[in-house]
């Protein structure tokens, strides 16, 4: 069973773990630095006990403040647990947002690296760290735009919604160009919605372009219809299997059909 306490600890002790946090502002640092110097650490780091030593779950820059303090101990809640990488993980990502010392572009490595250990969708991820799952997507989006783009955003010179648009433009030549333009001034944020819908406009008419619907006759009045862009022989038995596979997922729940359907549809706006 898990315990945990807070106490004083070597800092010499600690072994520093890969954080999400990859920059460090040394004027904070020097800041917090003289506020341990006076005040102590208020608010403890977390720790988990590796043989004699102790593994740095949350409170780096705590940690290294302390050292540029002087400071020989500092307070820590004591994990004596093996922690997973994806418990050790949301820890340190829960801390940071909390305490808002991620950057955007950490934040959204961080939630993916989170997403893949996991094996979690968007919605479960925003779920797990209190966000809501409109907010994951527009961070998320940052790992689709190109590196200028994401610099400006970290800088502020470009809004976060913006890069979120900019990243459902395939073209990154494109992607820049705007980018160029809203940063600029050249270009409106109603300006970059208006590409964006005309992008959307294209989209469907490409989509719609290549969208086939097939019915299958079965005899005795039964058939089975299915429609999907681009529908091929093998796309539709993939299809079919899906749908099989999801019935008898809920059969054993004694849903109406008209239940299952709506359940679908629910599925699929989420």
């Amino acid at each position: 069973m898990s315990t945990k306490a807070v106490r004083d600890i070597p800092v010499v002790k600690i072994i520093s773990h890969k954080q999400p946090r990859e920059h460090f502002d040394e004027k904070s640092l020097a800041e917090m630095a003289e506020t341990i110097r006076v005040h102590g650490v208020l608010q403890p780091i977390y720790v988990q006990v590796r043989g004699d030593e102790y593994l740095l779950i949350a409170g780096e820059c705590r940690l290294r403040a302390s050292k540029i303090a002087g400071k020989t101990t500092i307070p820590a809640i004591v994990e004596d647990r093996e922690l997973t990488q994806v418990e050790i993980l949301e820890i340190q990502i829960i801390e940071n947002i909390q305490r808002v010392e991620l950057t955007p572009t950490e934040k959204a490595r961080s939630i993916d690296e989170l997403m893949k250990l996991a094996g979690c969708s968007a919605t479960q991820v925003a779920s797990k760290l209190g966000m809501s799952v409109s907010s994951v997507s527009k961070v998320q989006s940052l790992l689709k735009v190109p590196e200028p783009i994401r610099l400006a955003v970290e800088s502020g010179k470009l809004p976060l919604t913006a890069a979120y648009q900019l990243s459902r433009i395939e073209d990154a030549a494109e992607q820049a160009a705007l980018a160029e333009r809203l940063m600029s001034g050249a270009m409106t944020r109603d300006g970059l919605s208006g590409v964006m819908r005309g992008h959307k406009r294209g989209a469907t008419k490409a989509k719609a372009a290549s969208f086939v619907r097939v019915t299958a006759l079965l005899g005795h009045g039964r058939s089975v219809t299915a429609a999907a862009a681009g529908l091929t022989l093998e796309s539709y038995i993939e299809l079919l299997e899906e749908l099989l596979a999801k019935a008898r997922k809920v059969r054993p729940q004694g849903l109406e059909l008209s239940t299952f359907i709506k359940m679908l549809k629910d599925q699929v706006k989420e």
